[in-house]
């Protein structure tokens, strides 16, 4: 079996030493010692002369306490000489991917260590989820999220404006983002009043069509300062 150095748990391998790797006459190879950070992991006496000068283990990687990496240290000449070698030994690689390949359009995740096939967390969709999703829609600057062009709201366009339909155009520009980019909800009506200056009361009254109870209306009261959407 040949020198193996890097390898998956659950492998048995081989693990040489070399007449050439210590500068002097050796006499005996009598133990093999597997250290990580002077913890000893695993230890032998079982050596193969395997050719002349040659000398190997077998080692069954799940027997070694632990991965990551080691060092063999080979004892010689009666425990008056060593070597130290190196070797690595990692966990094999779950069949579920590391990320998502899924197309989502949703951002509220649970943090379950539990994932889809693909590779995706599930989706929480209670209120407190959706009442999120809809703060974030309304307080982001569209354009502004990195790969999401399209995400969040145009409010920063009503900044320190003087149009008499202010009002009716915040309600109008929540209405139809708050639709699109919160497809798990149905918005009965947003309600816009004046706080004071450049700083609104939005309503939001919804309904959470994927809660057990879809004819439930919810609603979500927010301070809305535009001076603070830079």
């Amino acid at each position: 079996m040949a020198d193996n150095r890097n390898s998956y748990k659950g492998q048995t391998i081989g693990l040489e030493f070399y007449e050439s790797d210590f500068s002097g006459s050796i006499s005996s190879v009598d133990r093999v010692i597997i250290l990580q950070d002077k913890e000893v992991c695993y230890t032998t006496t079982s050596i193969s002369l395997l050719s002349p000068g040659v000398w190997g283990i077998s080692l069954n990687t799940d027997e070694v306490l632990y991965s990551g990496d080691f060092q063999d240290h080979w004892i010689l000449n009666g425990g008056l000489d060593k070597v130290e070698k190196e070797l690595s030994i990692t966990n094999l690689m779950t069949t579920t991917p590391e990320r998502s390949t899924g197309d989502y359009a949703y951002y509220s995740k649970d943090l379950l260590f539990e994932v889809k096939s693909d590779g995706d967390l599930y989706r929480i969709l209670n209120e407190s989820s959706v009442a999120l999703k809809i703060e974030a829609v309304c307080l982001t600057v569209r354009g502004s999220l990195y790969n999401e062009p399209n995400y969040g709201s145009n409010l920063y366009k009503f900044l320190f404006s003087s149009s008499p339909t202010i009002e009716g155009d915040i309600q109008a520009e929540l209405e139809t983002q708050l639709q699109i980019q919160v497809p798990n909800i149905k918005v009965k009506r947003v309600v816009v009043t004046v706080a004071d200056i450049n700083a609104y009361n939005v309503k939001v009254e919804f309904y959470n069509t994927t809660s057990s109870n879809s004819s439930e209306l919810f609603s979500l009261t927010n301070l809305v300062s535009l001076d603070q959407i830079k």
